[in-house]
């Protein structure tokens, strides 16, 4: 007889780092936003403890600054920070290319292709949610022929600060088909199995800030816009209280 599968438990620091983290998403809790211990913990009900203990993990990915004895603040990202996880993401990418490349099969090109060309159809469509997470799939088709946790949990803290924060799907249409015809020369070098060409493209290319840069500062022009609508309705920590009623 099968015993039956029991979830694990999930710690108290983890449902506060995941709604913490959902808050940043959300766009209700803002760059720039700072917000006291006691008052949060009071908020959702809990002690501080394990607030401070999730505090400390987002303070370690990059995503919050934490001030003794007095609170946290959600942190913004600096061109000079953008330009340096472009780097990191170029690199940990175009390494995992070359770690898989034995890895690769007709079939799993194949369905890469299939995936670039859906996102095609769904960015003329206007259907963007599903374009970013068709996006996330595309990359996943080689990330996930990798057996490396810590890299690819890297990766997705990297990818989480730069589109997530809140999310942003205001495109810049020319920087989407320019992102559509890099897939494009990627998969030409896969199917050539040209993994050194595929991975310049990812690290050299791809996610080279000096070829991105002009897409990346339209990108984030519109993004920092709308955090300043955001924060004009009231976005951080006053928007938390209340959130669910």
């Amino acid at each position: 007889m099968l015993s039956r599968i029991v979830p694990p438990i999930r710690s108290l620091r983890e449902i506060v780092y995941d709604y913490l983290r959902r808050q940043m998403n959300e766009g209700h809790l803002l760059p720039g936003s700072f917000f006291n211990l006691k008052e949060v913990s009071d908020a959702l009900g809990i002690s501080t403890t394990p607030l401070r203990e999730a505090l400390v993990q987002l303070s370690s990915e990059g995503f919050v600054t934490i001030f003794p004895r007095r609170g946290a603040v959600v942190n913004a990202l600096s061109l000079d920070q953008i330009r340096n996880i472009y780097q990191l993401i170029g690199a940990l990418e175009g390494s995992v290319i070359l770690e898989v490349a034995s890895r690769f099969t007709d079939e799993r090109v194949a369905m890469m292709a299939e995936i670039n060309d859906l996102m095609a159809l769904r960015l003329q469509e206007g259907r963007i949610a599903e374009y970013l997470e068709l996006n996330l799939r595309f990359h996943g088709g080689f990330l996930e022929l990798s057996e490396n946790e810590d890299l690819l949990g890297q990766l997705e803290i990297f990818k989480q600060r730069l589109y997530e924060f809140p999310r942003n799907e205001h495109l810049v249409a020319a920087w989407e088909e320019k992102n559509h015809s890099e897939h494009v020369a990627l998969l030409e070098a896969l199917r050539r199995r040209d993994f050194e060409g595929a991975s310049r493209i990812i690290r050299d290319v791809h996610w080279s800030f000096s070829v991105q840069e002009p897409f990346v500062r339209s990108y984030y022009a519109l993004h920092l816009e709308i955090l300043e609508r955001l924060k004009a309705e009231g976005g951080g920590f006053s928007r938390l209280r209340g959130e669910d009623s």
